[in-house]
């Protein structure tokens, strides 16, 4: 009865979690777009690698290189070509793909800030204090590489969007099909690039060998 009692409560107090930490997410939204967009990361020339994409984004070039693969001379699986491929269909300019590639590597780093946070909220039954707090925004809004690579036309942001996604849904409450759809989003993160795949065998490591889960139980910490 008492399970039948919280089962309801478990995404309300999720979702609760989720809106105590709104303000530092707003935050590391705000400052990861502004430096890169004053960083000239949106609208600039493109690099040797994004030249690549984009000459495998036009229709011809990309209905080719879909069906040639992996018989090609790029060793990337498909995926992220036709993320910008359709994204190009749509009518969206260099800069405004990258505006996409931005989006994503945002919504990659709250989602793991996010998870980080609520992570360690759990674990010490409080909320982490604000000195954490405000580190967790300078690392994920100032990260030296989000911002050189965050626009990228590459499969760098589609991964990143993929690989938190991954991690997400497989560390969250599982409450029915989440852990299925981290399944969903290995497959497609491997389907961007290869080293997705290698995301299984540490997750596994840590579910079975660390944390001794067998019976798809939250693999968040519970405090005491």
């Amino acid at each position: 009865m008492n399970q039948q009692d919280n089962a309801p409560k478990a995404p309300k107090a999720r979702f609760a979690s989720a809106r105590a930490y709104a303000l530092d997410l707003a935050t590391t939204l705000f400052l990861y777009v502004s430096v890169s967009v004053l960083a000239g990361r949106v609208w600039r020339f493109p690099l040797d690698d994004e030249i690549a994409t984009l000459s495998k984004i036009e229709p011809d070039a990309a209905r080719a290189f879909i069906a040639g693969f992996p018989a090609t001379d790029d060793i990337h699986p498909p995926l992220s070509y036709a993320v910008f491929y359709v994204l190009r269909q749509l009518g969206l300019s260099d800069a405004g793909m990258r505006a996409c590639s931005l989006a994503m590597t945002a919504a990659a780093l709250l989602l793991i800030q996010l998870l980080v946070l609520i992570w360690i909220s759990r674990r010490d039954g409080r909320l982490p204090p604000v000195a954490s707090r405000f580190l967790a925004v300078l690392i994920f809004g100032l990260g030296p590489l989000a911002v050189s690579r965050g626009d990228a036309l590459r499969w760098y942001p589609v991964f990143a969007l993929l690989f938190a996604l991954v991690v997400t849904l497989y560390v969250a409450p599982r409450d029915g099909p989440a852990q299925l759809w981290s399944g969903v989003a290995l497959g497609l993160a491997a389907s961007t690039d290869f080293s997705g795949a290698l995301i299984a065998a540490p997750l596994m490591l840590y579910r079975y060998a660390l944390s001794g889960d067998f019976a798809g139980r939250s693999t968040y910490p519970t405090g005491s």
